[in-house]
């Protein structure tokens, strides 16, 4: 390819490095990483009365190595989307690690929409595999079912549609 005269190569859109975003979205995919490992169901969390009807156990379990707010997080991407929790600290920590780049296409705006619809699209599969293997629905670290109730509602609207094979 031909150069120009600082030296790029041509054809490259070049951009602004993002550090200090890189840096964020690495350390709290890490520290979420490190929440979910720690994560016991009952463990203390905010909003206690709002998730009690969806908690196994209203038992407190002990803290989480990222306290309260780690607890909660988890607490609430396990109700919400199920087992694709598992995919948003490593989500985050690939879009930390391309936000060093200079490259301008690294993070873009199609990185970022695949990213989530790839966590609400798994979501939405482990809630149809559940009901094809008709799996008890709550369990005690998936209180919602493995899809989440995202997963739920989507696969409720499906089925009539797609049968448990679609």
């Amino acid at each position: 390819m031909a150069k120009n005269k600082k030296g790029e190569t041509l054809g490259k859109i070049v951009g602004k490095r993002h550090p200090v975003i890189a840096v964020s979205l690495i350390f709290f995919g890490i520290a979420f990483a490190l929440a979910m490992l720690d994560f016991t169901p009952g463990q203390n969390i905010f909003f206690k009365e709002y998730f009690e009807p969806f908690m196994a156990s209203t038992e407190s379990t002990g803290n989480n190595i990222f306290g309260r707010i780690g607890a909660t997080f988890c607490t609430a991407s396990y109700l919400l989307i199920g087992i694709a929790t598992v995919m948003l600290p490593i989500y985050m920590l690939w879009i930390g690690a391309m936000c060093f780049y200079r490259n301008a296409t690294a993070v873009s705006k199609g990185t970022l929409i695949a990213s989530f619809s790839g966590v609400l699209l798994l979501s939405i599969l482990f809630a149809i595999i559940q009901t094809a293997l008709k799996t008890p629905l709550q369990t005690e670290y998936f209180p919602s079912g493995w899809g989440g109730k995202f997963g739920q509602t989507i696969e409720a609207l499906l089925l009539p549609f797609l049968n448990t094979t679609g």
